[in-house]
């Protein structure tokens, strides 16, 4: 009995993995628009009866896939940023956060249009965006606090508004890449979070080569 439990588990987990597969491969093809649940079944070679015992729809997916994604950020980085003052550990984790974003580059992109055209669906991405559910929110959030706490911010403005403006800066640059191959991420993400953490932070320096390089990316 232990084994047939332990053998369904396993399969459930190799089926949800293989519809994550295929929806990211659709949607890096496709954009979310051009995704639907029968050919997400088709390229996951399941039938649709079995996408629904998992999802009820392509945008629990989505979602779903978006908090798997924020975990593996987390599970990637924390522990490795490399500055001496909590504001150059921030200043790392926005570069971080921005590479690892273009590895799902188109996801995002639609995601973030979605937003901005406040299209109709079951799941409020948006909320996704600062809530505890987005992994990389979540650090960046400790990481601003310790800041705060070892007075290393001279700045009246709130803990969450500091958040919300760096993760809107970073989802902004990401949908600029998406529609410029030239677009230089980094280079340009750099000279405004230094721009930035200069102004609200006398301990943050300007850093002159890069702190951390992330993991090579990895199997989705």
């Amino acid at each position: 009995m232990v084994n047939q439990s332990n053998n369904r588990n396993q399969k459930a987990v190799e089926t949800k993995k293989r519809i994550f597969d295929a929806t990211k491969a659709l949607v890096d093809t496709h954009g979310i628009e051009g995704v639907n649940i029968r050919r997400i079944a088709r390229k996951a070679d399941i039938s649709i009866g079995t996408f629904y015992r998992y999802y009820s729809s392509k945008d629990e997916v989505i979602y779903d896939m978006l908090i798997y994604i924020s975990e593996k950020f987390l599970a990637d980085i924390r522990g490795k940023l490399k500055g001496e003052t909590y504001s150059e550990k921030i200043y790392d984790f926005l570069i971080c956060d921005l590479r690892f974003k273009s590895r799902y580059i188109k996801l995002y992109k639609d995601i973030l249009r979605r937003i901005l055209q406040n299209k109709k669906t079951d799941y409020k991405f948006s909320d996704y965006l600062f809530s505890d559910k987005n992994k990389g929110y979540e650090l960046l959030r400790e990481l601003v606090t310790a800041a705060r706490e070892a007075d290393e911010l001279v700045t009246n403005i709130n803990t969450d508004n500091i958040c919300v403006t760096f993760q809107a800066i970073s989802w902004g640059l990401t949908d600029l890449e998406s529609i410029d191959d030239d677009f230089d991420l980094v280079g340009y993400s750099s000279r405004i979070s230094q721009t930035l953490l200069s102004l609200i932070s006398p301990t943050f320096k300007k850093i002159p080569k890069e702190l951390f390089t992330l993991e090579p990316e990895k199997e989705f």
